[in-house]
């Protein structure tokens, strides 16, 4: 760059004007002239130039300037000069103490004006482009200069309309190279012309420095002694130091400033694009989305060809100058309407009318701009980029890269990074079209990526406004879940990154590294039992402890992601199961198998199906079983072991997780008959009969084959699971009756069956109905039976019919617990009864405040006990709530709470506190016992 800062200053105005002004001590004498020139005392008077005021002259150029040293390049632009001749003068001078008058021809330089399809001037003050006097009886007999350019573009002319060139070829040697080269300038020592080809040549045998320069003159249409074309290689000083730069140059006049018309491109005005992206701003410190690189949301924008346009654009850079000097310069612009998909509105919205997509001119195929291009013209050529992204150039023109690469062929690989830092650029085009198939800019703090859609194409066979239910279970959790379909987004990630920092395994083979997804975006509620209705997920952001003001915003939910590749997009597990599944999907695709394979390391055997996929681990026993609708892509069951690290305990344990697709019936006054399916269970046939007041309920149920929990069976073989839920349930008029068809090979004659319940109570276990249930059932012929599901409270219910050989067993019966303590008891010491329950063993519990349920339960006093009684002895002062449970192989059964007060009633300081301690130690143990039974 500091080259360049000073370039402008060196170039040919110090090589040139001040050593002129040392040689010439002068004053100038303005005389208007037209086109002839002063000659005195010469044989020829009738000198003159070929050009007039008006004219204008028009050349392409080429530089490029170099290290003398080193050969390094520093700089090389390519440009159009228009000279406009704005005056042709007599200059008088006083030169060596005599006068002598100098024809001077002044231009202007000219731009195209795009806006105004106009030339204008670029700068307000015009050049001198040529100057020459010839006298022979002055001791300065005849002179001939330039400005800027260090070559003559215009010769003149004598009376016979032709170049003497013998004589104008001395003259440019003893006059205009000799006084430059007094500057530091090249130095020729030998020189000639050739009259055939109107052309003259210099040279330095000793660097190899060189001009060569022809001109029309024998033209058949042009003989007006104006440049034709310029070659050259010569030393120039630098700055006002004594370093010299190699200035390489072309010059070649052209008739017309029109330098778009070679540029061709490959798509039409109506043409359409679509493109994923990604982006990363240092600023964006807000945006939680875009803070990781293995957690990106992602975004697609829509192009679409709107015009093709001439436009000026002012360049940094092109020129002798630095970043900072600008000069104007035409480009081919293709211009497009963006759109911006809108997650709210699920279509393309219109952000940009007719933004810039691509520029390119006969010397650049793409314009250097702060925005991502997208197109390139398929007239560009390897060279162009090779010429136009030279490393040399690149990092003089602030840009932060200092090595290019291109791989030309029908897909054109271009690469710019920095050598010693972050900085890149990545780019694959298409030749075909000159459209970008992919953009990548990525340093220390930004991200770009830019992607022609082609993985995300993916069909959902959801709607916006579709909602769905799921039951989950983990470990000894389970919720109901709402979804609704809120739109579609996109997500972005770098799997290489994901699979080597969270997987430890190399993304298979054949798949880019960076991936966009199609993901499907829900607005997800729970079913509060509390408060009987659905409460939606809330954005936590900012929400920690308010109490006060507006609610959070609701946090819509990836429930699907995929691409070509992945069918379910491994990154966003982190987000919940797999809800759903593209369109068409099935359990042999590739797409579908890639996430399952990678289970290996849980799994020692996996096997797939149309529909489904089955794993296991046959070292521990454990599996985990993936169903779901080839129709619809919509998952119906997962249900097994999943072994992850618990951050809790700070070890991998096995864990278990299910959920399952329920069906909602909406139901209508006054009696609802539902016909219950199911993916799972074809051989059983159930209908619901339900009766209801008003509008405003629903039924949502679910039938499973499989134990949705983790805890088996008591007893008996497994023959169907059904989950019900009335919502609004106050609108119930009459218990559930439900009608149960049993497959044939059950034959009731000599097999029983048995009724469950789970978490009765919440006791996070399997519940046997009691024998009143049992007496309650009624059947009909050999396979078919009734039962009456009571409508009293919230009904959310999860029930499970087996069979087998044995009678079923009950579980215990309804029991009163009572004691002998007085009231106040005296001494602490008293005897606890309890009726008989019909049940294996009892357990006493006791508590500082009252028992109301299984939850409330702490350590037991006494286990595993078989009598119908137990003694307490020694109790302190206070006031204790006692209860006992019944337990059998059926369920539990819980006693009514007892309360005793002894002595005063006054606590004895510090024994509650024992309490809270016991209840503590008590809940962690139960808590580690049951992560254990996992």
């Amino acid at each position: 760059m500091k080259y360049l800062r000073k370039i402008k200053c060196m170039m040919l105005i110090i090589a040139i004007i001040i050593p002129m002004m040392i040689v010439f001590s002068s004053f100038i004498t303005n005389v208007k002239a037209d086109t002839y020139i002063d000659v005195e005392n010469y044989g020829d008077n009738q000198w003159h130039w070929g050009v007039d005021v008006g004219d204008n002259i028009i050349f392409e150029i080429e530089f490029a300037i170099s290290d003398p040293n080193t050969g390094d390049l520093i700089q090389q632009f390519k440009d159009i000069m228009i000279l406009n001749i704005t005056s042709i003068e007599n200059i008088s001078k006083i030169v060596d103490g005599f006068n002598l008058v100098f024809s001077q021809v002044n231009s202007t330089e000219l731009y195209y004006n795009s806006s105004l399809d106009a030339l204008e001037p670029i700068h307000s003050n015009s050049q001198m482009i040529a100057e020459f006097a010839l006298n022979s009886s002055h001791p300065q007999e005849y002179f001939y200069m330039v400005e800027e350019i260090p070559i003559p573009i215009l010769l003149p002319l004598n009376s016979s309309n032709n170049i003497e060139w013998a004589n104008m070829t001395n003259i440019l040697n003893d006059t205009m190279y000799s006084y430059m080269a007094e500057g530091n300038f090249s130095r020729f020592d030998t020189f000639g012309f050739n009259s055939s080809d109107d052309s003259f040549w210099f040279r330095n045998s000793t660097h190899g420095y060189y001009l060569n320069v022809s001109y029309y003159y024998n033209s058949n249409n042009i003989q007006n002694g104006t440049i034709k074309e310029a070659k050259g290689s010569i030393l120039t000083p630098f700055g006002d130091s004594d370093k010299q730069l190699v200035l390489n140059f072309t010059v070649l006049r052209v008739f017309d400033y029109n330098i778009t018309d070679e540029v061709v491109w490959g798509v039409d005005v109506g043409e359409t694009f679509i493109y994923d992206f990604a982006e990363k701003r240092f600023d964006e410190t807000h945006n939680e989305t875009y803070d990781d690189p293995n957690n990106r949301f992602a975004g697609e924008i829509k192009i679409v060809v709107s015009k093709f346009n001439e436009t000026t654009f002012w360049l940094g850079g092109n020129g002798f100058g630095d970043n900072n000097d600008t000069i104007p310069m035409v480009f081919q612009g293709v211009y497009a309407d963006v759109y911006f998909w809108n997650f709210t509105e699920n279509d393309f919205v219109l952000e940009m009318n007719n933004r810039l997509m691509g520029a390119a001119n006969n010397f650049y195929p793409v314009i250097i701009n702060e925005d991502p291009q997208f197109i390139i013209p398929i007239s560009a050529t390897q060279e162009d980029f090779e010429y136009m992204f030279n490393p040399n150039i690149i990092k003089t023109r602030g840009m932060p890269y200092d090595d290019m690469s291109i791989v030309w062929g029908s897909t054109i690989h271009f690469e710019m990074w920095n050598s010693t830092g972050h900085e890149m650029v990545e780019v694959n085009i298409n030749s075909t079209n000159g459209i970008f198939m992919n953009y990548l800019m990525s340093n220390y703090w930004d991200f770009t990526y830019f992607e022609l859609k082609n993985m995300t194409y993916i069909d959902w066979a959801v709607d916006i406004g579709d909602y769905f239910y799921f039951k989950e279970f983990s470990g000894y959790e389970d919720r109901e879940v709402r979804i609704t379909i809120l739109g579609y987004g996109y997500y972005f990630d770098n799997l290489s990154y994901f699979f080597n920092e969270h997987l430890d395994v190399l993304l298979p083979a054949g798949q880019p590294e960076l991936q966009f997804f199609s993901v499907v975006m829900g607005n997800v509620e729970h079913w509060d039992r509390d408060m009987e209705r659905w409460v939606p997920e809330y954005d936590p952001v900012g929400y920690g402890g308010r109490t006060t003001g507006p609610p959070p915003p609701l946090k819509p939910r990836p429930i699907a992601a995929a691409n070509k590749y992945w069918a379910i997009a491994p990154p966003m597990l982190s987000e919940g199961p797999p809800l759903l599944l593209p369109n068409g999907t099935t359990g042999y695709d590739t797409e579908f198998q890639n996430l399952f394979d990678l289970m290996g390391f849980m799994f020692d055997e996996i096997q797939y199906g149309i529909d489904w996929v089955h794993l296991r681990n046959t070292t521990v026993d454990t599996y985990m079983q993936y169903n779901f609708s080839a129709t619809t892509g919509m998952t119906t069951l997962i249900n097994g072991w999943t072994y992850r690290y618990d951050d809790y305990f700070g070890y991998f344990s096995w864990d278990f997780f299910s959920a399952y697709l329920e069906t909602s019936v909406d139901l209508v006054p006054t009696l609802n008959t539902i016909n219950l399916t199911s993916l799972f269970v074809s051989d059983i046939s159930i209908t619901a009969e339900i009766r209801v007041s008003a509008p405003g309920a629903e039924f949502i149920y679910a039938l499973n084959a499989i134990n949705p929990v983790f805890e088996p069976l008591p007893m008996g073989e497994d023959l169907v699971y059904l989950d019900l839920k009335i919502t609004n349930h106050s609108l119930l008029i009459g218990n559930i009756t439900l009608d149960i068809t049993i497959p044939s090979y059950i034959d009731l004659s000599t097999e029983y069956l048995y009724f469950w319940v789970w978490n009765m109570g919440g006791t996070d276990h399997w519940n046997g109905a009691p024998r009143g249930f049992y007496d309650s059932v009624a059947y009909y012929g050999a396979y078919s039976l009734r039962f009456e599901i009571p409508m009293e409270g919230p009904l959310m219910v999860l029930l499970a019919i087996s069979y087998g050989t044995e009678p079923p067993v009950y579980p215990p019966e309804d029991f009163i617990l009572t004691s002998d303590a007085g009231n106040p008891d005296a001494d602490g010491n008293f005897v606890l009864s309890w009726t008989d329950a019909a049940a294996e063993s009892y357990s006493v519990y006791v508590s500082n405040t009252y028992i109301t349920d299984a939850s409330d339960l702490l350590i037991p006093l006494a286990s595993n006990i078989t009598g119908l009684t137990y003694t307490i002895t020694d109790l302190p002062n206070g006031t204790y709530y006692f209860v006992v449970v019944a337990h059998n192989s059926a369920g539990n059964s819980l006693s009514n709470t007892l309360e005793v007060t002894v002595g005063t009633g006054e606590e004895i300081p510090g024994y509650n506190l024992l309490i809270v301690l016991l209840a503590f130690v008590s809940i962690s143990a139960i808590i580690i016992k049951k992560r254990r039974k996992l």
